[in-house]
């Protein structure tokens, strides 16, 4: 807008001079410029030049030092490897040739596994050994082969030269090096040679890596390069060396081996880098040139800028014009007045319909003057640049019409001043209308939510990128709030995620899937527990597009009541459903046409599953596959016509014969029941239930055929049938009366009945007979003949008395008139007796505790007494039929069972045993069953009478016994009773089938630091999880216990010779220590253990279990000794030991009393004035019948032991006496040294016994040194500092012995208070030869003299052991080569003399 107070002339004036400047400049400033960029590119060229040059130079240099120090480095690295493994082998052979020997002579799989377990001790990374002839020829071999031809390369290698040397086979990656070492056994000359793979030194020839060469090796023997980068090449493949004759850039030889590492020349690398050191000087000086041609294209540019400039703002302006004229808003341009200098036509139109023509010039607060306007506010200038009102409304209202404007301002500045102001006018009339429209509808909706009768809530929609899980409402009406039952609407809001519970996840899923798929709805049932307590089932239904895109709109319907009404019916119809399927008829709902063409509508069961037939294929009667009887085809169609015609619950029912899948005709009932009826009143759909009655009809057969066989029974029966008139005169008796009572007919007509039956019993007879036939009528025919039926006591003729029963009837004629009375007499006799004996029988089945079942001879329950009721919790009726064995367990009881019980009851009439069977509730019960069989006259089963006793407490409580008594408790495996007891067996077992058990005994390794640390429970934890491990590693037949805490025992059983139960107790062991090895994950830390393993093997390693245990035990201890981790056998070398140690330990015990133990005393010499400076306690034992027993043998056991404690002490104490009365004698020794046990140290009186022993023999403290080890001093390093602190409080010294064996560390070096380090002799024995022990020996002594400490060599015994010390400056020295340990008057003799007349050298030895 500052343009409109510009002039025209002034606008065009400044362009016109402008470019006619640029255009006299610009060759003067091309020409200058080229001058002065060509001095620079020679300049800068020749700069550049010189730098890469030297840089190259220098490139060059580094590359061939490079090349040179890599390949010495490796060199010297390889030889000292190849020598020390030359040295190992040769050290292994000699140590090992009997073990060698052995193998030579016959090869035991036992010491071949002994001796590679030695190997994998001594060789790092071996893979297998062999051993050769002179020849070369293989004896054996041990390991995989790794090649076909890998056993003529080692023969043709091994015999080039019979000495100990280095050579290499190669079959790619799988190749590798060997080493052999000759030894001499009965005349004859052997190799070991021992294989390795590829080592780190051949990995990096490999992997190659370096800088502008590459490494290779180069076998003299073949003459090939033999590895290199990238390739392990076999003797096939192997390169002749003249192939990299010409780029060689380097080579030396590796000692003590034919090979030499080739240093080969990357081609064209010195070429690259001489290129690389160009490249940059080319690109410095690209970028120089290209800097300069922008910079003269800059200055190019800045001319025709200056020439186009003016032209250009004069555009802008009339550009300017335009837009101001064609835009929507009215703008206004005054100055610092407010007088108007330009307003384009929006802002005329409005004035226009002010009143107001031609403005420009007036004032505008004058012409416009409306306090809401921005200029008629009273601010000065400087205010209105801090006036922030902006975009205020302006209401207008012109004829009537109402206008709204939306107004602001902007500054106009020159030169940092206000030179004017910009108002700009937006009508917004239609905008404000718009909001106001919208504000009244949003209002109008807002009501009908909030007074609708649905519940409706606004739902805050999720972020789909979020993690988004609980449901959140914005608002709610009062519908929602009545629903839920809330207190009041933030009540619903507040606490509604809380009443969805597990709800959210469900509807937080549903809209995410929703929005994805792009639907605009969703809607799913949920129940959920208003604030009330009431259960509600809603159907919900949310509009995802009814709100904005972060909110939605969500309606519950309350679907409670329905969803009730829907359970209540599925309900009913399950229930009628099952009342249908128990039904034992077969029910079909049929429905037919006028055709009488039947539909099946539905059915419970189908008659073909009753036939055994397929099932129907479709509900038409074709298609069901059923055949009828040709001859029942008629009465069937007669059946379904008379059905059509049935009333209302009317029935009709006929009988067919129907064929099963067996091809047996089946008799089938069918009852046909009316259902629905159509309008003309005819059936169209029934009922029709279906039976099998063929048993029925079968049994009414019997029946009619047994009717036929009782008549002609009765004329031929044994009882006597009888018969009186109604005088009781007798008209018949059968003759069988004879064969009953002796007596005749004829004599009973006669009157002998007085003689059978007694008066009181003949009276009783008369009276009931007349009192029959005086109340004999019509109508006591009809309620049936019988009279009576009495029992009375006869005598037959021959005297014996008898039980008769008799049974009277009447006796009717044709006209149903009464001829008298006829009847049956039956000896009863045995019958009563039975009955008796049944009635007693019967009382005890009722009153029995234990249950008992009786059943036919078919096997199928007829009865079973209460007791049986009451532990099977069966009734009488739901057993009936069943056969027993349909509840005993099927899981407990094959096929076998059954048959044995069948074979034992048909054979000895019982059988009795153990029963799991099972109660109606499914529960599970065991009994002591007793099954005996009773037979009828013809010897055949008649009845099975089974007795149950319920034992299931009684076997709960014995396998509670069991499992305590055999089993333990923590991991559940066998315990040591079991074991003893199994292997007991096992043990006869094999001494019968002469076979072969091994026993390995498991010990863990350092196994109490779990428990002491992390307690019991981590612990057991650990071992029931060695109990998992371990039953992986071994089979089904095996038996692993658990001895004692850390202790296992695994039998391998049947094995059939010694080398089979070796190898297989190989094979367990190491899969074992392998499970073993694995990380246990305890309380979220890994823990890792090993284990030790004794094998011992019957019958060779012992006889009985006892020898067994004790052996491999032992042999289990052996594998500790040799480091842990192992497998180990059991040999007799280790019990004649075992037995030693044993007895050397009790003699130990007592040798404190017995008084055998002494001390003898090694002195200390200081290098420079060869004096003695102290001496050293060692304690030696003096055996009643052993003699002199030495140190290393009985020290470790008074270690293990525990006897170090009170030995320890009485040493301490002895030292100190002896010392205190050397010094009363004038003996020069100033310091006595007493080594200190781990135990010993580890006691919590240690410090109350050095300070005792202090007062108590009056030593100086200073003339006392303790010694230490390493190892002991790291232990628990919060102990150690204590118990150091203590000591060097009360002024008694502090060596550390045996430095350099143990964990070697400057860090406690630096902590602990000690005064003196003592260098171990493995470290002096092979001084000065030895160039690591020689390096070793300086770096110590020189650390301890940084420390403030000092050093005793222990252990020199030669003069150049001596002076190789004195030259390193090592203080103090002991050692043979001065005095061996002295026992205490033969070392006061030894000083007294050396006090005299000092030390001197005398060849190789110190003499006096």
């Amino acid at each position: 807008m500052q343009g409109f107070n510009d002039s025209p002339d002034s606008g065009t004036g400044s362009t016109i001079h402008a470019p006619s400047d640029n255009i006299h400049t610009q060759p003067n400033l091309e020409k200058s410029f080229t001058t002065i960029f060509l001095v620079f590119f020679v300049f800068l060229a020749l700069v550049l030049a010189m730098h890469s040059w030297r840089q190259w130079d220098e490139t060059e240099k580094n590359y061939l030092v490079d090349m040179t120090r890599t390949v010495d480095s490796f060199v010297a690295q390889a030889s000292i490897t190849s020598r020390a493994s030359l040295h190992v082998n040769h050290v292994f052979t000699n140590t090992h040739k009997a073990e060698l020997i052995d193998l030579i002579k016959q090869n035991d799989t036992k010491k071949q596994y002994n001796l590679r377990q030695e190997m994998n001790k001594t060789f790092f990374n071996l893979t297998g050994y062999m051993i050769v002839d002179k020849q070369g020829d293989m004896l054996f071999f041990d390991g995989p082969i790794l090649s076909e031809n890998e056993p003529i390369l080692i023969k043709r290698s091994s015999r080039q030269e019979n000495s100990i040397r280095f050579f290499a086979h190669h079959y790619g990656k799988s190749g590798g090096f060997y080493s052999v070492s000759w030894f001499n056994f009965d005349g004859k000359k052997y190799g070991l040679i021992i294989r390795r793979p590829y080592n780190k030194f051949s990995e990096i020839i490999y992997n190659g890596g370096f800088s502008g060469y590459e490494l290779a090796l180069y076998d003299k023997v073949s003459d090939k390069v033999i590895i290199t980068n990238g390739a392990y090449l076999t003797e096939d493949t192997a390169l002749p060396i003249a192939t990299f004759s010409n780029s060689i850039g380097y080579r030396q030889s590796i000692a003590a081996s034919p090979w030499d590492l080739l240093a080969i020349k990357s081609p064209d690398y010195l070429t690259n880098q001489l290129w690389k050191s160009l490249l940059p000087s080319i690109f410095i000086l690209a970028i120089f040139m290209i800097v300069a041609f922008f910079l003269k294209q800059y200055l190019q540019g800045i001319t025709q800028k200056r020439l186009l400039e003016v032209s250009a703002r004069r555009q802008v302006e009339q550009r300017a014009e335009k837009s101001l004229m064609s835009i929507d808003e009215g703008v206004i341009s005054t100055d610092n007045n407010k007088v108007i200098i330009y307003a384009n036509p929006k802002a005329k139109s409005i004035f226009d319909r002010l009143g107001f023509d031609n403005i420009t010039g007036l004032s505008l607060e004058n012409i416009w003057k409306d306090q809401n306007t921005l200029w008629s506010k009273d601010i000065s200038i400087k205010e209105l640049e801090l006036f922030q009102e902006e975009q205020r409304e302006l209401h207008l209202n012109i004829k009537g019409e109402e206008f709204i404007l939306e107004q602001s301002y902007n500054l106009l500045y020159e030169e940092g001043e206000v030179s004017g102001i910009v108002w700009l006018l937006r009508d917004v009339t239609s905008k404000v209308l718009s909001l106001r429209a919208l504000e009244d509808s949003r209002t109008r909706y807002k009501a009908i939510f909030d007074e609708a009768a649905v519940a409706h809530s606004i739902l805050l929609l999720p972020d789909l990128d979020e993690n988004f899980n609980q449901i959140r409402l914005i608002n709610a009406n009062d519908a929602a709030i009545e629903l839920f039952h809330a207190q009041d609407q933030q009540h619903l809001l507040h606490a509604f995620p809380q009443l969805l519970a597990d709800q959210s996840f469900l509807i937080t899923n549903l809209i995410k899937e929703s929005l994805n798929k792009g639907y605009s709805w969703a809607e799913c049932e949920i129940k959920v527990t208003d604030f009330a307590g009431n259960d509600l089932v809603l159907w919900i239904n949310i509009s995802l597009h009814a709100g904005s895109n972060k909110n939605a709109l969500i309606t519950f319907i309350d679907i409670t009541e329905r969803e009730r009404v829907a359970t209540e019916l599925s309900k009913r119809e399950q229930f009628w459903a099952k009342v249908m399927d128990e039904i034992v008829d077969i029910v079909y709902v049929i429905s037919f046409d006028d055709n009488l063409d039947l539909h099946f509508e539905y059915y419970n069961s189908s008659v073909n599953s009753l036939l055994g037939l397929p099932e129907p294929t479709g509900p038409r009667f074709e298609e069901w596959g059923v055949e009828i009887h040709p001859g029942d085809i008629p009465r069937l169609d007669i059946l379904i016509k008379k059905t059509r015609h049935l009333n209302q619950r009317e029935s009709e029912a006929d009988t067919c014969r129907v064929k099963d899948s067996q091809g047996n005709w089946r008799i089938l009932r069918f009852t046909n029941t009316a259902f629905d009826h159509n309008e003309e009143g005819l059936v169209y759909r029934y009922i029709c239930s279906v039976r099998d009655i063929t048993e029925e009809a079968e049994e009414q057969l019997v029946l009619i055929e047994n009717e036929r066989r009782y008549r002609l029974l009765a004329e031929n029966v044994s009882d006597v049938i009888w018969a009186v008139n109604t005088k009781l005169e007798y008209t018949f008796i059968s003759s069988s009366i004879y064969a009953m009572l002796g007596y005749t007919p004829d004599e009973i007509y006669r009157g002998a009945i007085e003689g059978v039956l007694s008066r009181e019993d003949l009276r009783k007879l008369n009276s009931r007979l007349r009192l029959a036939l005086k109340n004999a009528s019509r109508s006591s025919r009809e309620d049936g003949d019988g009279i009576f039926k009495m029992d009375l006591s006869a005598i037959c003729k021959k005297g014996q008395h008898l039980i008769i029963e008799v049974q009277a009837s009447y006796l009717w004629d044709e006209k149903s008139e009464l001829e008298g009375i006829f009847g049956v007499v039956r000896n009863v006799t045995e019958a009563r007796q039975t009955e008796r004996e049944l009635l007693l029988a019967g009382q005890v089945f009722e009153n029995s505790t234990e249950a008992i079942v009786v059943t036919d001879n078919t096997g199928r329950v007829i009865d079973a007494n209460p007791a049986f009721f009451i532990a099977s919790q069966f009734t009488l009726e739901e057993i009936r039929g069943i056969r027993p064995d349909d509840i005993i367990n099927p899981n407990f009881h094959s096929i076998e069972f059954y048959e044995e019980v069948g074979l034992s009851v048909m054979q000895d009439n019982y059988w009795q045993g153990e029963v799991h069977y099972l109660r109606k509730n499914g529960e599970e019960r065991v009994s002591w069953t007793g099954v005996s069989a009773t037979r009828n006259r013809s010897g055949k089963v008649q009845n099975l009478i089974i007795i149950i006793s319920d034992i299931t407490e009684r076997k709960v409580i014995e396998e509670k016994v069991h499992k305590l008594a055999y089993f333990d408790s923590l991991t559940g495996l066998p315990n040591r009773s079991q074991m003893l007891e199994h292997l007991d067996k096992l043990v006869i077992e094999a001494r019968e089938k002469s076979t072969f058990i091994t026993v390995l005994f498991l010990d863990l390794d350092r196994f109490k630091p779990i428990n002491d640390s992390m307690g019991h429970p981590a612990g057991d934890k650990v071992l029931k999880e060695v109990a998992v491990r371990l039953q992986k590693c071994i089979k089904r037949k095996d038996l692993i216990c658990r001895l004692s805490g850390d202790e296992f025992t695994i039998v391998l059983s049947h094995q059939p010779s010694q080398s089979a139960a070796a190898s297989t107790a190989v094979k367990v062991g190491e899969r074992i220590l392998h499970e073993l090895q694995q990380p246990f994950l305890v309380e979220k830390r890994e823990l890792f253990l090993t284990g030790s393993v004794g094998v011992a093997i019957y019958p060779n390693d012992g006889e009985t279990v006892t020898e067994l245990l004790k052996n491999s035990d032992m042999a289990m201890y052996h594998a500790k000794d040799e480091g842990r981790n192992s497998v180990q056998f059991f040999d007799e070398k280790m019990n004649k030991e075992a037995v030693e140690l044993l007895e050397i330990e009790n003699d130990l015990r007592y040798a404190i009393e017995r008084d055998e133990l002494e001390l003898h005393y090694q002195t200390q010499f200081s290098t420079s004035g060869h004096s003695i400076e102290g001496v050293e306690a060692l304690l030696r034992w003096h055996h009643p019948q052993k003699g002199l027993v030495p140190p290393g043998y009985f020290i470790p056991i008074i270690e293990d032991t525990g006897l170090i404690v009170p030995i320890g002490e009485w040493i301490l104490r002895k030292a100190c006496n002896d010392m205190v009365r050397w010094q009363k004698e004038g003996v020069a020794i100033d310091r006595i040294a007493v080594n200190v046990s781990a135990r010993q140290f580890k006691q919590a009186s240690f410090i109350d016994l050095v300070r005792s022993v202090i007062e108590e023999t009056g030593i100086d403290p200073n003339k006392l040194e303790l010694e230490l080890t390493e190892s002991l001093l790291i232990d628990d390093l919060d102990l150690t500092l204590e118990v150091l602190s203590d000591l060097r409080t009360m002024g008694v010294r502090m060596a550390i012995d045996d430095f350099g064996t143990g964990y070697s560390s400057l860090n406690y070096l630096k902590q602990f208070p000690v005064d003196i380090l003592k260098i171990d002799q493995s470290f002096i024995r092979n001084l000065p030869g030895n160039t690591d022990d020689a390096q070793i020996t300086r770096t110590i002594i020189s650390m301890a003299h940084n420390l403030g400490l000092g050093v005793i060599a222990e252990g020199v015994e030669t003069l150049e052991q001596l002076e190789f010390l004195q030259q390193t400056k090592c203080e103090e020295v002991q050692g043979y080569f001065f005095s061996k340990p002295l026992p205490e008057k033969e070392l006061i003799a030894f000083a007294q003399r050396h006090k005299n007349d000092p030390l001197k050298i005398d060849g190789d030895k110190y003499s006096i």
